[in-house]
C-alpha cells in the first residue's frame, strides 16, 4: 500500500517515509525525520529533530518525539533519538532527543507500550518490552 498523508498534514521533503506509512491530520513530520514501514500517526504527532523510527510503531494523538531536550546546559547539539520497531505511543507521549552529555542519545527498544502523557527523557534508555505509565 502506498504512503498516505493527510493534505492537513505538514510532511517536510527530505522526511524520509517507508512503505506502508499513514500519516493522519494535523501531524508534522520535520526534516530530519527517518520513519519505518507501517507506521501510523493517527492526528496531531510530530515527529522532530534527528529522529529514526522503525516499522510498525503506532502514534496517537498529542505524541512528540525528538523535541529538544528538557537541559538547561543543552546547546543545539547533533543528539537524536532512535526508536525500534512494534512500539505503541498512546495519547501526549513525550520523548525527547539525547541531550549533550555521554552518547547524546535517547533509545526505545521494540515492542514498547508507553501508555498516556509517559515521558521518556534525554539520554534514556528503554529496552523491550517495557510499559510505561504516567
Amino acid at each position: 500500500m502506498p504512503v498516505q498523508i493527510s493534505p492537513k498534514a505538514e510532511v517536510h521533503p527530505r522526511a524520509v517515509l517507508g512503505h506502508d506509512v499513514v500519516i493522519g491530520p494535523f501531524c508534522l513530520v520535520g526534516p530530519d525525520v527517518v520513519l519505518g514501514d507501517g507506521c501510523r500517526l493517527d492526528s496531531h504527532v510530530s515527529l522532530t529533530g534527528h529522529t529514526i523510527i522503525g516499522a510498525r510503531n503506532r502514534f496517537w494523538p498529542g505524541a512528540v518525539l525528538g523535541a529538544e531536550p528538557q537541559d538547561v546546559a543543552y546547546k543545539d547539539g547533533p543528539n537524536r533519538t532512535e526508536i525500534g520497531d512494534d512500539n505503541i505511543f498512546r495519547e501526549g507521549v513525550t520523548v525527547n532527543r539525547g541531550a549533550d552529555k555521554e552518547d547524546g542519545v535517547t533509545r526505545i527498544g521494540h515492542r514498547n507500550f508507553l501508555m498516556a502523557n509517559a515521558h521518556v527523557a534525554h539520554n534514556c534508555r528503554v529496552h523491550n518490552h517495557a510499559i510505561l505509565c504516567n
